[in-house]
This record gives structure tokens, C-alpha cells and sequence, in this order.
């Protein structure tokens, strides 16, 4: 570990944007071989910050063009054919979203409930067999 040099100004610019990925100090200090209060040092100076938030800005707006991408291509068909369990998480997250998209509340729980049957002798009220259900707070989906 370096001691006692100041960052060159790449590995600030590495830092930075590494900080504004999310990684810790330690792992930032890790992968530039510096100690972590080095970089909590950089990143505690407001025009450090600036630079972390813009990046992180840049970063958000691409999974934002790319979350519209993927949305806006996805065609009834496709939903029609994902398995279950795919359904079952997209719509999770898709709830997710529009919750916080609305400023609801994310702390409470959400209930979730799947009934896969394939046997009729475990639900009397099913003819053919093989039914698949999806519940999510009281509400049926599938």
C-alpha cells in the first residue's frame, strides 16, 4: 500500500468513479492499493462529491434508457410464454416500482401466493389438472 503520496489524477478519477458505482472505501482503497481514508479523504470534498453525483446521475439515466428499452419491447406474447417463476418476480418488481414511482410506502410487506397444481385429487374444484395461480396481496394476477 502506497503511504504518504497523494493520488495521481487517474487513480482520483478511478476512485471516483468507482465510489459513485457504489463500491466501499475499502474496496475502492483495495483496488488502487491505497488505504480507505485516502479515498474518504477525496470523497469528502464537495467538488468530490459533485463529481460522485453527476457520475451516478450518468449511471441512473443509462438503466433508465435501458428499463424503457426492455419495457417497451416486451410484447404480450412474451409475457404469455415466461415461466412462473419469471412472472412472478417481474411482477413483483414491477409493483415494486410503480409503488415507489408514487411515493408509497416500500416498508410493508407484500404477500405472495402460488398455487401450481398438476394432480386433480388435491383441488376437488379442478377438472383437468395442471393450474397455475399467482396471487399477490389478495389480488389474482395469473
Amino acid at each position: 500500500m502506497k503511504k504518504n503520496i497523494p493520488l495521481t489524477p487517474e487513480e482520483r478519477t478511478e476512485a471516483l468513479k468507482r465510489l459513485a458505482a457504489g463500491e466501499s472505501f475499502r474496496a475502492v482503497g483495495k483496488a488502487l492499493n491505497r488505504a480507505p481514508n485516502s479515498i474518504r479523504k477525496i470523497a469528502n470534498d464537495p467538488k468530490a462529491l459533485e463529481e460522485i453525483m453527476a457520475e451516478r446521475e450518468r449511471i441512473a439515466g443509462k438503466f433508465q434508457k435501458l428499463a424503457e428499452r426492455l419495457v417497451d419491447g416486451i410484447t404480450d406474447q412474451q409475457i404469455d410464454k415466461a415461466p412462473l417463476g419469471t412472472r412472478v418476480l417481474a411482477s413483483c418488481q414491477a409493483i415494486d416500482k410503480a409503488e415507489l414511482l408514487r411515493g408509497q410506502n416500500r416498508d410493508k410487506g407484500v404477500n405472495i401466493k402460488i398455487a401450481i397444481v398438476t394432480d386433480p385429487r388435491y383441488r376437488p374444484d379442478m377438472e383437468g389438472g395442471n393450474v397455475q395461480t399467482i396471487e399477490i396481496n389478495g389480488e389474482e394476477v395469473v
